[in-house]
């Protein structure tokens, strides 16, 4: 920002003042007291834009350039009047020039005609533009419409009047509608403002209902686990004392079988002192005990058979 432009933010006032100052140089832009609060920077960047550009959003120069253009064009419009006018001119001198002519060639009979027209034409065109005066009346007052002829007549030298101050209140209704309609966009644009407002804070407090609920279950899937984990330690325990007991066992079990072995190990041990007749004895036994096997099961069958 150059000193001069500085310095003219200085000028402005401070405060409420220049927010007001801003308003009143961009009155078309949806900006609201409240942001120019909010945004210092933005106030000051609009005060320093004020000074190059009017309400409308015109730069200088380009609204210098725009008078030029207008200028122009009223130069040229003077021009096509004068030249219209000319015109006109020419063409009344014509048909002025041609009904002289037709005169000439008229019989007197139809002129005669012609005089009682244009005799006979003001007072129609009096009586047509008296009866749409008196229509215009009936319009903007309905309840004159019983009323005299001549009363209506006298009524009739304030119409015009009554038209100019009908045309000013349109235009001052107008000018209400329009300044009404860029109030009622500044007071949308901060409805919306503040409904986002209040859509922030519900979605904030929505947020917040949603942590307390999540901390709750939480809190309860953290007591199921724990329950869940003291059942699972408690089997652990159980498991780990069956276990105990199947070793204690197991080594009991193993301890009798180490005697057993020890001691058939003695008894093999003996017996192998007795050399080969031990072998024969063995291998006699184990024949006889074949025998005998075969015997008992011939036996059981034959006795089955029998009792069938």
């Amino acid at each position: 920002m150059s000193a001069a432009e500085s310095t003219y933010v200085s000028t402005l006032g401070k405060g409420d003042s220049l927010h007001q100052q801003v308003l009143a140089s961009f009155p078309l832009c949806d900006i609201t007291e409240e942001d120019l609060t909010q945004n210092a920077q933005f106030c000051k960047l609009l005060a320093t834009l004020a000074q190059h550009v009017d309400q409308s959003g015109l730069t200088v120069p380009l609204k210098t350039e725009l008078e030029k253009a207008e200028q122009k064009l009223q130069s040229q419009r003077r021009y096509w009047l004068r030249s219209e006018g000319i015109h006109k001119a020419l063409q009344e001198m014509t048909q002025d020039h041609c009904i002289r002519k037709h005169y000439a060639t008229v019989p007197p009979d139809q002129n005669m005609n012609v005089q009682r027209m244009k005799q006979s034409l003001p007072r129609e065109l009096e009586k047509h533009l008296k009866t749409k005066c008196l229509s215009l009346l009936s319009y903007y007052h309905p309840e004159w419409e019983n009323e005299s002829e001549g009363l209506k007549n006298s009524k009739l030298s304030h119409l015009s009047a009554q038209m100019d101050n009908q045309k000013k209140r349109a235009e001052s209704l107008k000018e209400s509608s329009r300044e009404n309609s860029v109030l009622l966009q500044r007071q949308t644009q901060l409805y919306l403002s503040e409904q986002i407002k209040c859509i922030q804070l519900l979605q904030s407090l929505i947020l917040d209902h949603r942590l307390r609920i999540q901390t709750d279950l939480d809190r309860k899937k953290l007591e199921y686990f724990e329950g869940k984990c003291e059942l699972v330690l408690q089997k652990i325990k159980t498991e780990m004392v069956e276990i105990q007991l199947d070793t204690e066992k197991l080594s009991s079990d193993l301890k009798a079988s180490q005697v057993e072995k020890h001691s058939v190990e003695s008894k093999l041990a003996s017996f192998e002192m007795l050399g080969k007749d031990f072998e024969a004895l063995a291998e006699e036994y184990c024949r006889l005990r074949q025998e005998i096997e075969m015997n008992t099961w011939a036996l059981k069958e034959f006795t089955q058979c029998k009792d069938k």
